[in-house]
């Protein structure tokens, strides 16, 4: 994917950062950066920066180099940093959230409210939380609706 060439300025694969992947990059993301007549200055800058330190201690992850690219000296690259870093790795949560909704929403189900669907969906999904039934009756109790006949809890 030609996002990930952000990775290329993680000090531990700076080596990797040529010309061509340095405008690629800036090809790229240039509309989500805060500066971009700074790029060049600012990746000039990041190379120096690491330099003069051994590779076995350069950052190695898109996390620790976060912390070292600073908001001041260097907003473009640290955006990207950011940008990557809430990109996500699978689409697994969304395929997930899509399987539970179609074993919810069936043709027995077709009339039921977006309220309510979005409701048991969030319950499907996080079914890992404990709910508390009183909390659920007293929240019910407090809408004044006595539209559900007899409850029952297993």
């Amino acid at each position: 994917m030609i996002k990930t060439l952000g990775q290329n300025l993680v000090p531990s694969k700076l080596a990797n950062l040529n010309d061509t992947i340095q405008d690629e990059l800036l090809q790229v993301y240039s509309p989500d950066l805060p500066d971009v007549n700074t790029w060049e200055q600012e990746v000039t800058r990041w190379k120096v920066k690491f330099s003069d330190i051994p590779k076995a201690k350069l950052p190695g992850t898109l996390k620790s180099s976060l912390k070292q690219a600073h908001q001041d000296f260097y907003p473009n690259i640290r955006r990207i940093f950011v940008l990557l870093l809430t990109m996500p790795v699978t689409s697994v949560c969304c395929e997930r959230s899509f399987s539970g909704l179609r074993r919810l929403k069936t043709w027995e189900r077709s009339t039921m409210g977006e309220e309510r669907l979005c409701g048991l969906a969030m319950l499907h999904t996080h079914r890992d939380k404990d709910v508390s039934r009183e909390d659920i009756l007293l929240r019910f109790d407090r809408t004044g609706h006595r539209r559900i006949g007899k409850l029952t809890f297993d």
